[in-house]
């Protein structure tokens, strides 16, 4: 049985909100408490749209106190409440991409916890800062360094020689696939989906359109739907004009849930230049929905089992990318094979087997 009872865990987090790396924070936040621990999440920016569990630390809700409170004061704010309330462990899913800051969380602001670091991207410079043989060095006394995929314990924590590395995989929270709205009652037409955060340099986005424009899905009356916000959707919107595509290229707003729109979908995708461990990918085959993806660093290979589940492409050829779209979209024995594969092929990443290896990680067992 998963039980840590009587232990305090300390999640760090930007926020609870928009990306999967979030998303995967409020899921473990739901996993520890479920397992008997004590749950206090730290958020830097109080935006919280997923479900969670536990106690909220908000640095950002400290700037309202006093006119003059500045991000230094808030900071040791923060300092006074771990040192208060000293959790057994603090587990810092922050991207860390300045080494002075990450030199004063490390020596200053945590210093005497167990700290657990989590990466979340196979892009160095966001988790590694730009100093990232120091920052390994940094890292050394912390009581573990987690990699969400094994590509990043390999080549990102390994390629610096960090110590007490070890792979744990996002997990997927067991009421997702329980009570969300039939597919049928989400849209009329049929359409492919992309969701996450609309930043062009890391998604890559404008190669999908490019793709998707190059393949037989407008003509066949499949729509292409982008969900999420960010800093480039107007830029991603007027793109989608000059295609001469536009009816068939429609943009959603960010969903705290989207299971219905997600089921609903043909396939998702996922066409960005880096990952870690793409949420995205499990969340769609959990509902029983295909995928196709860019073999990128890092993710997809240890999650699609290529032509079983969904499709991997090997190259960023946008008419190679619409041949797969094609493949999912004419080829129905294809696409029911993969749909009928998609659930099983993920439940080893189940929130009861992601929390086993959470378990021994703490506990040494």
């Amino acid at each position: 049985m998963n039980e840590v009872k009587n232990i305090h865990i300390c999640l760090v987090t930007i926020s609870l909100a928009k990306g999967g790396a979030e998303r995967a924070v409020a899921n473990q936040s739901r996993m520890w408490h479920d397992m008997g621990a004590r749950v206090t999440i730290v958020v830097l920016n109080h935006e919280i749209a997923y479900p969670y569990a536990g106690q909220i630390w908000s640095l950002d809700r400290k700037k309202s106190q006093k006119v003059s409170f500045g991000r230094w004061s808030r900071f040791q704010q923060l300092k006074k409440f771990l040192k208060t309330e000293q959790p057994d462990f603090v587990i810092d899913h922050r991207p860390k991409n300045n080494y002075a800051k990450e030199w004063l969380y490390k020596k200053w602001l945590y210093r005497g916890l167990q700290i657990i670091y989590v990466t979340h991207s196979a892009h160095v410079p966001m988790y590694m800062t730009q100093w990232p043989k120091y920052f390994a060095r940094l890292c050394q006394s912390n009581w573990a360094n987690v990699g969400v995929s094994q590509w990043i314990e390999k080549n990102v924590l390994g390629s610096y020689a960090m110590k007490k590395t070890q792979h744990i995989p996002n997990g997927i929270e067991p009421t997702w696939t329980q009570d969300h709205m039939e597919a049928s009652q989400v849209a009329q037409r049929p359409y492919l989906l992309w969701y996450g955060r609309l930043d062009d340099s890391v998604k890559d986005i404008s190669f999908l359109i490019k793709a998707y424009t190059q393949s037989k899905a407008p003509s066949l009356g499949i729509d292409l739907r982008i969900m999420g916000q960010g800093p480039d959707r107007a830029r991603l919107e007027k793109k989608s004009r000059e295609t001469g595509h536009e009816a068939c290229i429609v943009f959603m707003d960010f969903q705290a849930d989207p299971r219905p729109i997600i089921a609903g979908a043909r396939a998702v995708l996922l066409t960005s230049f880096f990952e870690g461990f793409p949420m995205v990918l499990i969340e769609a085959l959990s509902l029983a929905t295909p995928v196709i993806s860019l073999d990128i660093n890092s993710g997809p290979n240890e999650i699609i089992r290529d032509q079983q589940n969904g499709l991997l492409v090997g190259q960023r050829n946008s008419r190679i990318f619409a041949q797969a779209i094609d493949c999912m979209c004419l080829d129905e024995y294809f696409y029911q094979l993969c749909r009928d594969n998609a659930q099983d092929s993920v439940r080893h990443f189940s929130m009861a087997q992601i929390a086993t290896q959470w378990k021994a990680l703490v506990t040494h067992e």
